[in-house]
């Protein structure tokens, strides 16, 4: 897009205003200071989170979530096509889900407030989610089973990466993110598809179309295994390396 811009946020130190900032640095020192300078949306994010260890308590929590709202929208629209597969590409279940990181609790209280729902009314928040006027709204019984796995098995709070981070470095806790991001993407996706087919043609049809599959996997094992073991006649201990005839 060529009218497509980049909005970065520059902090004058000493609190000068922009432009004897810019006299007093010079024309290359700006450059370099844009250059470096944050992204709109990244500014925002840690001007949010430098805080986030003073919010303790579930009313706490939920008034840094309204802080965050703005900018979990953004983000929420921009991810929630990822989450199609999974039975929810709605932006405000994705929010609810990115504000889970500061704790998993408030998953719920971003729900119902965005519902407008008292967060303590667990039958009200059950029931909202189902009504297609709703600002987080689930589809299906099955999209609600997929949200569920997804949020058990997804990324934990930030006190947690934070440990995780000082026990075993950074490198090891991207991997064990994006290992907890896959399993929980790969399971939701599985359970809503199993889901989904009971709801549409019921149970025995989904029965029988499982055990079929899982007839198919072991029959492939078992031929598998059998060709392996043919290659072989006299079952050597280590066929696929040194096999000797006796």
């Amino acid at each position: 897009d060529k009218y497509a811009c980049e909005i970065r946020v520059i902090s004058p130190p000493e609190g000068k205003d922009p432009d004897e900032f810019i006299r007093s640095v010079g024309a290359e020192s700006y450059k370099q200071y844009m250059e470096h300078a944050p992204l709109l949306i990244d500014f925002q994010i840690n001007n949010i989170l430098k805080d986030k260890d003073n919010y303790k308590t579930p009313v706490e929590k939920a008034k840094f979530v309204r802080r965050v709202i703005p900018v979990l929208q953004e983000i929420g629209k921009f991810l929630a096509p990822i989450f199609e597969p999974l039975g929810f590409n709605n932006w405000a279940i994705v929010s609810a889900l990115l504000a889970g990181l500061v704790a998993k609790e408030v998953v719920v209280s971003s729900i119902a407030m965005f519902n407008g729902v008292d967060y303590n009314a667990t039958k009200l928040i059950s029931s909202s989610i189902l009504l297609s006027t709703s600002v987080v709204y689930f589809p299906s019984t099955a999209s609600v089973l997929s949200f569920l796995v997804f949020c058990l098995l997804y990324t934990p709070c930030l006190a947690s990466i934070s440990m995780m981070k000082a026990e075993i470095g950074t490198k090891w806790t991207i991997v064990g993110i994006i290992i907890q991001l896959v399993v929980a993407y790969v399971l939701s996706f599985i359970v809503y598809n199993i889901a989904l087919s009971f709801e549409i043609f019921g149970f025995w049809p989904t029965v029988i179309v499982i055990l079929a599959i899982l007839l198919v996997l072991v029959s492939i094992i078992l031929i598998y295994r059998l060709i392996k073991h043919k290659k072989c006649p006299h079952n050597c201990s280590n066929c696929h390396r040194n096999c000797k005839k006796r």
